[in-house]
């Protein structure tokens, strides 16, 4: 580009009209003045066509803003965008989750950060920054045993010999919870069961001459509950040959035994053989194949129901109707549209308004084709044959009678 012209030739280097009143001349621009304007502008026009032609475009005189589009092409053709490797420009970005290696964080998501990790723990302290122990500790669902000692005293966590271990392990073993094997205990009275523990679970049978027991054979027991007076006790009991009781004796001494109820009674013993087979032949929700009619006396027998609508088949005695229901309510009655219905005494079918056949119709031995030619022995085969035929023997008429 040229350096800067030098100003116009007057002592404040501005232009004047001059006035002939006082006999002030106006400023005189020279040729060499003038060539100088000439020769910058067609300079400048030059850098312009050449930052044009060099993103791409043809200089054209009809267009303002070209200059504009050719230096914004320029920029995103010659300055790239940051990255690891390069600077260049980048997008600024305020999220705090973001793993981008290409856009560049805001002083917004830098304070995010910082104010995040003031809200953190120091590890270097141990815990000593954390402002509410007990109610951390609570979070940490510890309890209170988190600040107490162990020992065999009140207020204390249970240790050694502490008489409440010792009465959990009375317990334990009263119960014969965690053995791999069991002994047989051999029951001699109903305060046998009823000395047992809430929990305990024993492998049992009756003393011989004994029936405290439900049957004979072997049984395994659970203590299913125990009453708060009385030594109520309820148990479940099952034996070796896979029958269920429970049994309950809800007040010692009063009673002198177990009530026992088996909880297996066989169908036929509970009444429930009609019910049994019924459920067994039932036709499943989920899907199911039948082998036999299936017979429906309500008039809207089948419903197919999707969210937006249903179509069902109604039978009312007289017609068989394919239905509808109305948009957005497919557990609705039907709407005004019959597309489809049979009478039940003629066996006439009928079809609603703008019915569309994908194909062609057949009535009897006649067709009507898709193009909408009509094919049958009224016309010895397709319509638009017979009438070409009978079209041609009337030209062929005409023309005879008018060489006449």
């Amino acid at each position: 580009m040229k350096p800067l012209m030098p100003p116009i030739d007057t002592p404040d280097q501005v232009f004047h009209d001059g006035d002939p009143s006082i006999g002030e001349l106006g400023t005189i621009c020279s040729a060499e003045w003038l060539n100088n304007v000439q020769g910058n502008i067609r300079n400048i026009q030059a850098e312009c066509i050449a930052i044009l032609k060099a993103t791409g475009f043809t200089p054209d005189s009809t267009k303002d803003g070209q200059l504009w589009e050719a230096i914004q092409a320029a920029i995103k053709s010659q300055v790239p965008a940051a990255s690891l490797t390069a600077s260049g420009i980048t997008q600024l970005s305020s999220s705090v989750t973001s793993d981008s290696e290409t856009i560049a964080a805001t002083l917004k998501a830098v304070k995010i950060v910082m104010d995040n990790a003031n809200a953190r723990m120091a590890k270097d302290r141990n815990g000593a920054d954390i402002p509410n122990k007990a109610l951390f500790r609570q979070n940490l669902e510890l309890g209170n045993s988190a600040t107490l000692n162990t020992g065999t005293t009140a207020g204390t966590v249970a240790a050694g010999d502490d008489a409440r271990i010792l009465a959990t392990k009375k317990a334990i073993d009263d119960t014969q919870t965690g053995l791999a094997v069991q002994g047989v205990m051999w029951i001699a009275s109903a305060d046998d069961l009823s000395n047992l523990p809430a929990g305990a679970r024993r492998f049992a049978t009756n003393n011989a001459g004994v029936t405290v027991l439900p049957a004979a054979g072997y049984f395994f027991l659970e203590v299913l509950a125990k009453r708060d007076t009385a030594n109520g006790s309820c148990i479940l009991a099952t034996s070796d040959t896979r029958d269920v009781w429970i049994g309950f004796r809800y007040t010692v001494p009063d009673e002198a035994g177990f009530t026992w109820i088996q909880l297996n009674q066989n169908v036929e013993n509970l009444g429930l053989t009609e019910a049994v087979k019924r459920a067994l032949n039932a036709v499943q929700k989920n899907g199911d194949t039948m082998s036999a009619p299936l017979i429906n006396t309500h008039p809207d027998a089948f419903r197919l129901k999707q969210p937006g609508r249903s179509f069902f088949w109604r039978f009312d005695g007289a017609n068989l109707y394919l239905l509808r229901t109305a948009p957005n309510d497919p557990d609705g009655g039907w709407d005004a549209a019959r597309p489809f219905y049979v009478n039940a005494n003629s066996g006439q079918l009928y079809l609603g308004p703008d019915t569309k056949i994908n194909g062609d119709l057949y009535v009897g031995d006649a067709r009507v084709h898709t193009n909408g030619n009509i094919n049958g022995i009224a016309w010895g085969g397709w319509l638009s044959d017979y009438l070409n035929i009978q079209f041609a023997g009337r030209d062929n008429n005409i023309n005879v009678r008018a060489t006449i």
